[in-house]
C-alpha cells in the first residue's frame, strides 16, 4: 500500500527523548505512514535511528547550559538560527505533512521550522516538568501528549494525558516466564531477593560507588545484586567488587557493563537502584518494578526530582538525593523493602498505575488527527 502521510520526527540528544519517537514511529509505520527523523549528529540518534530502518537527517545544534548568560549558551541561541533553516529546507524537500517533536534541543528548531511552513506540530512531553523546547513550542503545537498527570496543565489546552510510550517488548512483559531464563543469563539463583543496579548505557557514577562500598554492610545477606554499571566501568568496578570478596561471603554480585535484554535484568529482580530519567520511570512502570531512585542532581530543569516525587506520591518507590546516597542509608532502605514481600507487592502495583500501554497508539492517533483536518 502506498504510503499517504509523510511524519517528521524531531528529537533527540538523549536516548530518553528518542525512545518515545522510535516507538509511535513504529506503530506509524504499522498504519503504512511514512516516517524518517531529524536529530543531532553527534546524538544516540545518529547511529540508533538508522537500524529501526529509519532515515535520518542531522542538524548542526547543541544544547543549553546552567544558568542564561554564558558562552555555551550564546553559542546555543547563535546556531538555532542557522539549524532552523536547515529544518526549514529538510521539511520543504520532505513533502512532510506533520512535525512530532520529542524534546531535546534536537526538536526546537524543527518546531520553529514548522511553524514558519504552517506544518501541523504535534509534540511529546516525558517528564513531569516540561523541558525548554516544548515549553516554547507549545505555543503553537496542535496537540500535545504528556506522560506524567498533572503536567497537561502546564502545557496548555492542546494537553492531554497519554503517557510515555516504551519498547514494544515491554508491552507483554510476563515476570514468571521470563524469570528462569532471567536468573540463567545472570547467573543468579532461586528465591533469593534481587537488587538491580543501573544508570543507563554509561552507568552512574555515584551509583557504582555507593553499591560497591555498602557490600561490606551485607555481604552476610542472602541478597543478590545486578549491577549494570556502564561498558566504559566495567573492568574498573569488577576489579573493585573482587577486591572486597571474601570466601564466606553469602551476598552474589554480579558486575555487568551493558545489557541490550533489559527485560530479563527486570525480570530477575525485586527492586531497583536507579536515576530517575522519564524513559526509566516509564519501563520500570511497564514492568512493575519498585524502585529506590536517585535523580540526577545536575538536570537543568530538576525533572528527574519532579519523576522520582510522582513514583514517590503513587506508592512505587522511595527517593534518596545523591547528596545523601551513603552506604548505611542505603542498605537500611533495601533491607527494609526486600524483608517485606507485602510491601514490595503494593508498590509493584502502585507504580504500575503510571504505566500506560496504549501510549504510542495514542500518540499516533495525535499525529494522524491533526493531519486528518
Amino acid at each position: 500500500m502506498e504510503s499517504e502521510l509523510k511524519v517528521v520526527v524531531a528529537g533527540g540528544g538523549t536516548t530518553g527523548h528518542l525512545s518515545p519517537g522510535l516507538a509511535v514511529a513504529d506503530e506509524l509505520r504499522r498504519r503504512h505512514a511514512e516516517v524518517c527523523f531529524i536529530g543531532s549528529g553527534r546524538g544516540p540518534e545518529a547511529r540508533i535511528v538508522p537500524v529501526y530502518g529509519y532515515r535520518f537527517y542531522p542538524v548542526r545544534v547543541i544544547g543549553r547550559g546552567a544558568g542564561v548568560l554564558s558562552f555555551r549558551n550564546a553559542a546555543a541561541v547563535g546556531m538555532l538560527a542557522a539549524a532552523t533553516a536547515r529544518c526549514t529546507a529538510l521539511l520543504t524537500r520532505l513533502k512532510a505533512d506533520v512535525v512530532l517533536g520529542t524534546g531535546g534541543y534536537v526538536s526546537l528548531p524543527a518546531a520553529l521550522a514548522a511553524k514558519a511552513l504552517r506544518i501541523p506540530l504535534v509534540l511529546h512531553e516525558q517528564n513531569s516538568v516540561p523541558g525548554l523546547a516544548n515549553r516554547v513550542a507549545y505555543r503553537f503545537a496542535a496537540r500535545v501528549g504528556v506522560s506524567f498527570p498533572g503536567t497537561e496543565q502546564r502545557l496548555g489546552p492542546a494537553a492531554v494525558l497519554v503517557g510515555n510510550p516504551v519498547r514494544s517488548v515491554l508491552h507483554k512483559f510476563d515476570r514468571a516466564a521470563l524469570r528462569s531464563r532471567a536468573l540463567e543469563a545472570f547467573d543468579l539463583y532461586p528465591g533469593r531477593p534481587t537488587v538491580l543496579v543501573f544508570g543507563g548505557s554509561q552507568g552512574a557514577r555515584s551509583l557504582n560507588k555507593v553499591i560497591i562500598e555498602a557490600y561490606d554492610l551485607w555481604r552476610d545477606s542472602e541478597v543478590q545484586v545486578v549491577h549494570l554499571c556502564g561498558s566504559s566501568n566495567a573492568a574498573a568496578v569488577a576489579g573493585e567488587v573482587a577486591a572486597k570478596q571474601l570466601p564466606a561471603d553469602r551476598i552474589v554480585h554480579r558486575v555487568v557493563g551493558y545489557t541490550d535484554a533489559m527485560e530479563l535484568a527486570y525480570a530477575c529482580s525485586d527492586v531497583a537502584l536507579c536515576r530517575s530519567g522519564a524513559s526509566t520511570v516509564a519501563e520500570l512502570a511497564a514492568v512493575g518494578l519498585p524502585a529506590v531512585l536517585v535523580p540526577l542532581p545536575i538536570s537543568l530543569d530538576d525533572d528527574q526530582r519532579k519523576n522520582a516525587e510522582a513514583v514517590v506520591e503513587v506508592g512505587g518507590g522511595r527517593l534518596i538525593r545523591d547528596a545523601e546516597l551513603e552506604p548505611q542509608v542505603l542498605v537500611e532502605t533495601l533491607q527494609g523493602l526486600i524483608a517485606d514481600s507485602q510491601e514490595l507487592s503494593v508498590m509493584s502495583e502502585s507504580i504500575k498505575s503510571l504505566h500506560r500501554p496504549h501510549a504510542a497508539r495514542d500518540m499516533a492517533d495525535l499525529v494522524e488527527g491533526v493531519a486528518s483536518r
